[in-house]
């Protein structure tokens, strides 16, 4: 269990999520299509639980990003909603990654506009994947 793996399985998940036109696996420069989903490591906590091995919760954050046309118009809300939906739907159905974690979770989420290429809504959705790692 690290970090690559974890993110790659991420992406071969959330690839499966509805109406996402790309999943990135980082954080690009440019966004050249939406709705893009973007996926970056944040850290990671760990926990002693004995001398074989330790709890390691990775933490990642999803963002996906929808143009907004006019700000934020009721069209892009529920867009932004149902793909949410569609997101932690994918990461509830499969607690385990594809079992490289013992349980995985989307524990917070925020929805607010930025600015990129285009002004876009933007969602952010933490995962925390949580597994025993043991000691070499």
């Amino acid at each position: 269990m690290n970090y690559t793996t974890i993110g790659n399985v991420l992406e071969s998940i959330l690839n499966t999520v509805p109406n996402i036109e790309v999943v990135y696996n980082y954080e690009p420069d440019e966004l050249k299509v939406f709705p893009a989903l973007t996926i970056q490591a944040a850290g990671h906590l760990g926990e002693f639980r004995s001398t074989n091995s330790n709890m390691r919760i990775f933490h990642f954050v999803l963002r996906l990003y929808l143009p907004a046309m006019n700000s934020r118009d009721e069209q892009v809300e529920a867009d932004v909603r149902s793909l949410m939906d569609g997101v932690v739907a994918a990461i509830d159905s499969n607690p385990t990654l594809n079992n490289t974690c013992s349980f995985a979770e989307p524990s917070n989420a925020r929805i607010q506009p930025a600015d990129r290429e285009v002004p876009v809504t933007v969602a952010e959705i933490d995962i925390m994947a949580k597994a025993f790692v043991a000691r070499t």
